[in-house]
């Protein structure tokens, strides 16, 4: 229930069922003074170090409703209630999170670095992350678990894109695919120095394009610099960006990457960011079609996607980019 690499081949009503089977506790703390919050935080830390599933004994302030909250932007989630006590007997310990938990000397972005490199799963970091539990000792803070997931990905993403730099460029186009819950995943790899695109695509009866006429279709980009901003598409960017590096890392190769996420009607609740850099790994984890030419790779693309190819292509600026540029030989 806390794993996201084992909810994507759920269909959405599983994943529903589930979420909703959990109760919600709550307690407000201020999230620069964490230690106020006494055996709240302290049980929450020792749910994140446990090593596998803790037992846990929680009270509420009154009895808990057991309705279920759908809401446009957040995952669906089951009855909550204000706690009024917590205790947790941890199962084993996870000694790599123990371990940056308790160097406080050790800068937050080094902690998270360091904790995936000694093979740690991004989701159990995120976790440590969000419970104030990694960064110098005096600066630790709870963190916005929304914040926290897109904080990890992005510190991983920008020290992969540093290494990726040295590596040979693919040699051929591939692209790659992958379905969940109502969504399509494609992936387009490029001969070429690192670029990152993210397409959404959302059909009508979709979420966020629920009562549209029309196709819903944005992205953000980003050069070899980087970006200066926030994507405006939100968490899934950085999850995207994040599986493509893990890809390029591994198979030691430099490459530009376009990402589609195309939302079919199905997808009717939002599931959660984890959902995107699931659906890209999933896709690199399989075969790829291989093209000679941009050409061919967009045309084996329109066949994938349930959507018009010419307003997605048009939606994209590495595209835009690639088939209007000219070679400086051919004014040679």
């Amino acid at each position: 229930m806390a794993s996201p690499e084992s909810w994507y081949d759920m269909t959405m009503m599983e994943f529903v069922e589930m979420m909703s089977s959990l109760v919600r506790g709550m307690y407000r703390v201020r999230v620069d003074k964490i230690e106020e919050a006494g055996r709240f935080v302290d049980g929450m830390h020792d749910l994140v170090l446990s090593s596998s599933s803790a037992y846990t004994e929680a009270l509420f302030s009154k009895p808990v409703r057991g309705s279920v909250t759908f809401v446009p932007d957040v995952q669906p989630f089951g009855p909550s209630g204000q706690l009024s006590g917590f205790a947790v007997a941890p199962a084993g310990t996870n000694l790599r999170i123990e371990g940056a938990f308790e160097n406080g000397d050790l800068k937050a972005a080094d902690a998270v670095w360091d904790l995936y490199a000694s093979g740690e799963r991004v989701q159990s970091i995120q976790r440590a992350l969000s419970a104030g539990m990694l960064g110098l000792e005096k600066k630790r803070r709870l963190v916005p678990t929304r914040w926290s997931i897109t904080a990890v990905d992005d510190i991983l993403a920008k020290r992969m894109i540093s290494a990726i730099t040295s590596f040979p460029e693919l040699a051929e186009y591939r692209l790659y695919c992958s379905r969940s819950m109502g969504n399509n995943y494609v992936v387009l790899l490029i001969p070429g120095k690192w670029s990152f695109e993210l397409i959404e695509v959302f059909h009508r009866g979709s979420v966020w394009n629920t009562w549209g006429d029309e196709l819903a279709i944005g992205g953000d980009f980003e050069g070899l610099e980087g970006r200066k901003t926030y994507a405006m598409i939100g968490g899934c960017y950085y999850a995207g960006r994040l599986a493509v590096l893990e890809h390029l890392r591994s198979e030691r190769r430099l490459a530009t990457a376009i990402v589609i996420r195309e939302a079919l009607p199905a997808y009717m609740l939002p599931v959660g960011v984890w959902t995107v850099r699931q659906g890209v790994r999933d896709a690199l984890s399989r075969s790829p079609v291989k093209f000679g030419t941009l050409k061919d790779a967009i045309s084996e693309l329109s066949e994938i996607l349930g959507a018009s190819i010419d307003p997605v292509v048009g939606a994209s600026k590495i595209i835009r980019h690639l088939t209007t540029r000219r070679k400086i030989t051919e004014y040679l």
